[in-house]
């Protein structure tokens, strides 16, 4: 096919391909098939209806407008005039042959050589003379073997040109958002554009700044296609607009929970295994545990391993978020407190082969485990522990355990385990680490976790913890 010959369009309806002409408002679309040969190299094809492939020519992705953002290796022929360069295809080359030529010229005529150089040249001159050769020897600025003589034009910044550098010299993220500018100019009416890893060289203020760019160059008719590993991206993008490609496949994430969970947390999906937590609590109450677990078993860290802890907002909330990704099929955990309600939706979930499901035995959340299974001489630790962290009085906090004891006042946990006895004061304590919040973020549930490390995790906990793992491990 040329590139000035028929398209080889098909139709897009209602998710699928259809046939041109098509009577129920079908989309025309383009099909492109990208194809990676045992060399490592990459074949791109238009599918016609049949499944003929065509080639994908360069002279047609110019005459649809699509241009490719170039990752840093090119730039450096992208700001020059070479053919089909981006410079190139705005500024032109027709008539600046004549001044390149002259300039050059003038150049080699003003070359100030230096008294060695000018001997050597004297020698030559001799040896061609003698050898019956063209004789009239000097040095001059040529263009470079194989080369376009306009290739040695490329675009400079500074205040005079003895002191400009080349834009392609500039840092990573300049070159990047040059391009990005040159190509904006460059775009047709309907622009498809590609960029890889736009993130590159850039600050994340700039990074999320050149979505805003992109976006507008195609608005409201173009195309751009972006991979990322960015969270500032993936943040600055819409659900809708976003697609997250794995070891399983390409997955569409146009969902508004799907939404909430990437605002709150926009590297959840860039990990392995987004793991959604009961609230902040117990994300960072996890972290170091389940990071401990994964040293000893798979000699790595959780972030390298690809882990990555959500805080959410609790039940039910957690089961629709959990339940968008697995509708997705996207592996995804959750770790949730064992409340009185939703015990069939936590049902569920645990027995779907995409999540890795844990909560609690025998008690509804963190601060009953803690309250119930610490030693009863690490209770008045925990209590020390919660002043340190909330940076208050530990008797302000005695006094709410108290009131919760029926027993006002800012007696010790020593001088409450003799009075009313351990029972009681357990219940006590949960219940006034509840009331309390004293340990709701993700910072305080942190220092939960590194504190049972230090004391010991009781093994009540720690078989809790030890099956959660088993269940996080079996899907990275």
């Amino acid at each position: 096919m040329s590139s000035s010959g028929p398209l080889p369009l098909q139709g897009w309806l209602a998710g699928s391909l259809q046939p041109l002409p098509d009577e129920g408002g079908a989309e025309p679309v383009l099909v492109c098939r990208v194809t990676g040969t045992p060399d490592f190299d990459v074949i791109h094809e238009l599918i016609d209806a049949n499944g003929d492939s065509r080639p994908f020519s360069v002279a047609l992705r110019r005459r649809l407008g699509f241009i490719r953002l170039p990752t840093e290796d090119v730039a450096r022929n992208e700001l020059r005039l070479g053919r089909g360069s981006l410079l190139e295809r705005e500024i032109g080359s027709h008539e600046l042959r004549g001044p390149l030529s002259r300039a050059l010229s003038a150049a080699s005529a003003d070359l100030d050589l230096p008294k060695p150089v000018q001997e050597a040249i004297a020698r030559l001159h001799d040896l061609f003379l003698a050898g019956g050769l063209p004789a009239d020897l000097m040095l001059g600025a040529v263009s470079p073997e194989g080369g376009a003589l306009l290739g040695l034009l490329g675009l400079l910044e500074g205040e005079s040109s003895d002191k400009a550098i080349p834009v392609f010299r500039a840092g990573a993220g300049t070159r990047r958002v040059a391009l990005l500018k040159i190509a904006a100019l460059a775009a047709g009416e309907l622009p498809i554009i590609a960029v890889d890893e736009p993130e590159m060289g850039l600050e994340p203020y700039r990074q999320r700044g050149l979505v805003v760019d992109i976006r507008g160059l195609v608005d409201p008719g173009g195309q751009a296609f972006l991979t990322t590993h960015s969270s500032a991206v993936v943040g600055a993008l819409q659900s809708n607009e976003l697609w997250r490609v794995d070891r399983d496949g390409v997955r569409e994430l146009a969902d508004p929970l799907i939404q909430k969970v990437m605002r709150s947390a926009p590297d959840a999906l860039l990990s392995r295994l987004p793991v959604l937590s009961e609230g902040a609590t117990e994300a960072g109450f996890l972290y170091p545990l389940l990071n401990r677990l994964s040293l000893r078993d798979r000699t790595v860290s959780l972030d390298d391993l690809g882990v990555r802890l959500v805080a959410r907002e609790g039940q039910p909330s957690i089961f629709n978020e959990a339940g968008s990704l697995i509708a997705r099929r996207i592996e995804c955990g959750a770790f949730v407190d064992n409340e009185d309600e939703h015990t069939g939706r936590r049902e569920t979930l645990a027995g779907d082969p995409l999540c890795a499901f844990g909560t609690w035995d025998e008690v509804r959340n963190l601060e009953e485990a803690l309250a119930r299974w610490l030693p009863r001489a690490r209770l008045g630790d925990l209590v020390a522990l919660a002043s340190q962290a909330l940076r208050r009085s530990e008797a302000s906090l005695l006094q709410q355990v108290g009131e919760a004891a029926g027993k006002p006042g800012t007696a010790s946990v020593e001088d409450l385990l003799g009075g009313l006895g351990e029972p009681a004061v357990r219940e006590a304590i949960a219940l006034a680490m509840q009331k309390g919040n004293w340990f709701k973020s993700y910072e305080r549930g942190l220092e939960v976790g590194n504190a049972l490390l230090e004391w010991g995790v009781p093994g009540e906990i720690e078989s809790v913890i030890d099956k959660f793992w088993t269940e996080v491990a079996s899907r990275v």
